[in-house]
């Protein structure tokens, strides 16, 4: 036997794995003695192939035997020595992570949570029933004239299509027949989250629903949030729902009434959702704009979050790495004859440019972004008295955001 392990080592210590091809005979009495002989071999590298032939008799014992330390010498498995995931350099860590479900093959869809009813002042006042519309509009009210809060109600049933020009909408997937929403803006049929390990604020609600590797282990947990904002795209989409403002004694609609709810813009709302290490790992951020009239009018509150958000992406994101996309393109469209109005951004025209530069200046802020795309409407100059092509300014604020260069 001394020989046989001898033997056995110098083999070991002379052939490259996966090249040898090993056929042995012996005459093994019993399970025993063939195990003892067998059990030098377990030193050699992997076999190209292996051959065992252990008893003239058919004994299924050392059948088995025989089968079994083939099959192992033959495998590579065998050499394969366990290791620490966690020792393992990030960028292979992160490599590893990629081929999980973390990165979905398409956007990821965020829209801000809304109520289906809420109270807001009144548009109307009690002394339309006694003047009439012009002398109201004048600034010319009676002197007991009051305003009563009215009901913001939904105005699904009368929508006949959305389009927000883009195809990440998310309206069917392959688990759900349409996009829900969780409490947090997620799209359910994309991001199954809302769990506190995601954000610091609007998604530590319920938790249910979260990734299985944001509960392993705090460093897994990085890991894991490094790789899903650095390789997904997001899109920051508007709410699907339309609001009209309505009061039992005005029951005709109006669609200069069509409102949404504007304490803070949904770019502000989602950013400050997410915690401080997923910020400054998306890589891919678009922000398609709502349609409605007060968007471009929009409390002063809520424009002076928009300009601290814009300032947090500056100190808090990587800018460098990041392409922002900014969608005025799309539009809404209400059946017959609300049709056309007012649901789309002004068509740019060269002496009036406040509606887009109210948006677009404070982006100057993020200059050095690794891309900045601007989609407005598009428009043919030749039916807009004095218009712009939509090209040219969209090169130009594209320009005045990344600089000259």
């Amino acid at each position: 036997m001394k020989e046989w392990e001898k033997l056995v080592q110098r083999l070991a210590d002379n052939i490259r794995p996966n090249h040898l091809t090993l056929y042995l005979i012996v005459n093994a009495e019993d399970a025993q003695t063939a195990r003892s002989i067998l059990k030098p071999l377990d030193q050699l590298p992997t076999l190209k192939n292996c051959g065992l032939w252990l008893n003239k008799d058919k004994i299924p014992e050392l059948k088995t035997i025989a089968q079994e330390t083939a099959k192992c010498l033959t495998s590579s498995v065998r050499t394969m020595k366990p290791f620490r995931y966690l020792e393992l350099p990030i960028e292979i860590r992160w490599r590893i992570l990629e081929y999980s479900d973390l990165v979905y093959d398409r956007a990821i869809g965020w829209k801000a949570p809304l109520p289906s009813l809420w109270k807001m002042p009144s548009p109307y006042c009690s002394c339309e029933h006694e003047l009439d519309r012009d002398t109201i509009d004048s600034g010319m009210h009676l002197p007991d004239c009051s305003r009563d809060e009215m009901d913001a109600i939904d105005l699904q049933p009368y929508v006949a299509d959305y389009k927000f020009g883009a195809s990440h909408c998310c309206k069917k997937s392959s688990r759900f027949t349409r996009c829900n929403l969780t409490p947090a803006g997620f799209c359910e049929c994309i991001f199954h989250c809302k769990h506190s390990a995601y954000s610091s604020s609007l998604l530590a609600q319920p938790r249910t629903g979260v990734h299985p590797l944001l509960l392993v282990s705090k460093q897994v947990s990085q890991d894991a949030v490094s790789v899903l904002f650095q390789r997904n795209r997001f899109f920051v989409i508007p709410p699907c729902n339309l609001f009209a403002l309505w009061h039992p004694d005005q029951l005709e609609f109006d669609p200069e009434r069509i409102v949404t709810p504007m304490p803070r813009l949904e770019l502000s709302l989602f950013l400050s959702s997410l915690a401080r290490n997923a910020l400054r790992n998306i890589r891919y951020l678009e922000w398609i704009l709502p349609q409605f009239k007060n968007y471009t009018t929009a409390s002063k509150s809520a424009y002076l979050d928009y300009l601290d958000t814009v300032e947090m992406m500056a100190q808090a994101m990587v800018l460098p790495q990041l392409t922002l996309v900014l969608d005025l393109r799309g539009g809404i469209k209400i059946k017959d004859s609300i049709e056309n109005n007012h649901f789309y951004w002004l068509t740019r025209v060269a002496p009036d440019g406040k509606v887009y530069d109210r948006v677009l200046h404070p982006l100057r802020r993020l200059e050095g972004l690794k891309d900045f795309f601007l989609y407005l409407r598009r428009v043919n100059k030749r039916f807009v008295p004095g218009g712009c092509a939509y090209d040219n300014d969209e090169m130009k604020y594209e320009k005045a955001v990344m600089g000259e260069e």
